[in-house]
């Protein structure tokens, strides 16, 4: 059986069956599962190789290395031996039916309290909802191993993979404890030989007393509620210089960090701190970002969050390399120097609570930028140049009081997500349909969005998610049945919707919110519901893999033809009871009720729980 080496650290890249066999009564400290195309060459190996090179036996399994399709002797051995099975879950993950045979087999382990296994998920690009089944990322892969390995088995998965997101928390500290002991380990008795400094006192003592050693890479100075940055000049070989959550929002920038030439990523990030814990009289502005940072010609990445500045060094522009830049929270900020466009290489910018009213013309020449965050910011429009951002991926406008889109953001092809949440936006443009890679469309809570989705949106073929919930949209086009990759259309509290198409066959998550009124076309007011709301006047045909519904239905009684492929079900305002033979005619797990103002968790046949709120918002 071909291995590689995963085992202990010494074996070589391929073993043969006989050797590996000899391995049955080893011991590990972390077993590692992923699945190998989305992560073997960059994270796996990366956390692989730190802890093997820190001394800890580590079991990295592979799925790619895998034939058959039973877990045998090695492979339960292993996970029984091992003190942390760890799980990395990404955007494939579900694909791969041994990673979740080793994941169902990990779960049975620690039911059975079998041997000390502890497993902490990571998740990887993919948040803990996914995970859950709460989104449809994983339900498709799924949907396929049932046709294969049957429902059965398909379930086992499922449970293992909703179980296992518990433990995050404790995840995250054991990961952060894992990093440090490997750098401890490389000076246990003298700290200011070590190649990184995160303990706050001990990081801040080096080089104030000036001990740090040449080859310091990291300090991570953490709440120590300075007046002044330290002088670095004694760590000449800095890479990485973070300064987090402790900086009053005054910290004055000493020329110390000019120096640093090797620098390639400053974090400065302020605190909410109390006045006295400042010293009276000492009150620095920013405003000009200190030439200081601008000349640090190797920084790739530049975070100034919550800093009393009211606008940018226009030698920042000088920057060249710079990819990330960040200027969240600096609320005093107000405009951007026409520099910025020299930033050729920039690929994120955020301007998340800032208080920029417009963007400068220049932004067109930042050709690489893949994000832009403009949320909750003063911007009332958008410069038509924005249209030559070529390599856009995702904007950003949510609670901005811009109120429409340019035309020229037709031209961004390679746009995938556009968040435009709590923003005064009117209408969505017919150009909307130009954009041919785009994935997410989020229009929630526009209270300004009226009237019909375009019919242009047809050819958005890409369109994986369409949220207008809490806006004034009333009509939906009947070619949004071609978006054959649509997973998720909410409409959570949208009182005027008349009513809806047909469907698309690929709808995973459909969501009618609270005030949404299912009856009469034209009736637009909640009250409305109730005796006179008839869901069959609809007419719905169910989209036939929908796997979550939340919807405002006085008598579910009413709901026929749902799909047996159910299982998340949330039912709104309901007034007629409902017996057990309703959740039976399909696979839910999960189902919220709410009768008035009690909202019950059910699964299948028994109340998990009550509550007075909601328990998930469906817009």
């Amino acid at each position: 059986m071909e291995r590689r080496d995963s085992l202990d650290g010494t074996m070589a890249s391929t073993t043969n069956r006989h050797d590996a066999e000899s391995l049955l009564g080893t011991e590990f400290e972390v077993f590692l599962n992923f699945r190998g195309p989305d992560i073997r060459l960059n994270f796996a190996d990366c956390l692989y190789h730190s802890m093997d090179g820190a001394g800890i036996r580590v079991f990295r399994d592979d799925e790619e290395i895998r034939k058959g399709e039973a877990i045998g002797g090695i492979l339960e051995n292993a996970i029984k031996s091992s003190k942390i099975c760890m799980p990395i879950f990404s955007r494939n993950y579900a694909s791969s039916p041994w990673c979740l045979r080793e994941l169902a087999c990990m779960v049975d382990c620690l039911r059975k309290r079998d041997g000390k296994v502890m497993i902490l998920p990571v998740f990887f690009d993919v948040n803990p909802d996914d995970v859950k089944l709460k989104t449809g990322l994983y339900h498709d892969a799924l949907h396929k191993h049932e046709q294969k390995f049957g429902c059965h088995v398909v379930q086992q998965w499922k449970e293992a993979l909703r179980e296992i997101v518990d433990d995050r928390l404790l995840m995250h500290n054991l990961l952060r404890d894992l990093g440090r002991e490997i750098v401890r380990q490389e000076n246990l008795q003298v700290p200011e030989k070590r190649s990184r400094l995160w303990c706050p006192k001990v990081a801040l003592d080096i080089v104030q007393t000036r001990k740090a050693n040449r080859d310091l890479k990291v300090i991570h100075l953490m709440r120590c509620y300075l007046l002044t940055t330290p002088d670095f000049s004694t760590c000449l070989n800095l890479k990485i210089l973070v300064l987090d959550e402790h900086c009053p929002k005054s910290l004055q920038i000493g020329s110390s960090i000019g120096k640093l030439e090797h620098l390639k990523h400053l974090e400065i990030i302020a605190a909410q701190v109390q006045p006295s814990r400042l010293l009276a009289g000492h009150h620095f502005d920013l405003f000009a970002v200190p030439s200081a940072i601008c000349g640090l010609k190797y920084l790739s990445s530049l975070k100034l969050e919550g800093q009393c500045m009211r606008e940018l060094n226009p030698s920042i522009g000088e920057m060249a390399g710079l990819t990330c830049l960040s200027l969240k929270g600096c609320n005093q900020l107000r405009i951007l120097p026409e520099s910025i466009g020299k930033l050729k290489s920039l690929l994120q910018l955020n301007l998340l609570y800032t208080r920029i009213k417009e963007l400068p013309v220049s932004i067109e020449d930042l050709k690489r930028l893949e994000e832009m965050n403009l949320g909750f910011t003063q911007i009332r429009e958008l410069p038509n140049s924005i249209g030559g951002l070529k390599s856009l991926l995702s904007l950003n406008l949510q609670h901005t009081k811009i109120t429409e889109l340019p035309a020229s953001i037709g031209y961004l092809k390679r746009l995938e997500c556009l968040f435009m949440a709590g923003s005064k936006i009117k209408e969505l443009p017919k150009v909307i349909g130009m954009l041919e890679n785009l994935r997410v469309l989020e229009s929630r809570n526009c209270k300004n969005l009226d009237g019909e989705i375009p019919s242009e949106i047809g050819r958005v073929s890409t369109l994986e998610v369409l949220d207008v919930s809490g806006s004034k949209v009333s009509r939906v086009p009947t070619t949004i049945n071609q978006l054959s990759y649509l997973r998720e259309l909410r409409f959570g509290d949208c009182h005027k919707l008349e009513r809806l198409p047909e469907l698309p066959a690929s709808l995973k998550v459909l969501c009618f919110g609270a005030g949404t009124v299912l009856g009469t076309p034209g009736q637009t007011s909640s009250k409305w519901m109730g005796k006179s709301a008839k869901l069959e006047d609809w007419n719905i045909t169910w989209p036939p893999q929908l796997w979550a519904l939340s919807i405002y239905c006085d008598d579910p009684r009413s709901l026929t033809g749902l799909p047996t492929s159910l299982s998340l079900l949330e039912l709104r305002d309901v007034q007629s009871p409902i017996k057990q033979p309703f959740f039976f005619q399909f696979e839910i797990f999960e189902t919220f009720v709410q009768v008035n103002t009690l909202q019950m968790l059910v699964e299948r046949d028994r109340v998990l729980s009550t509550r007075e709120s909601p328990s998930f918002e469906c817009g």
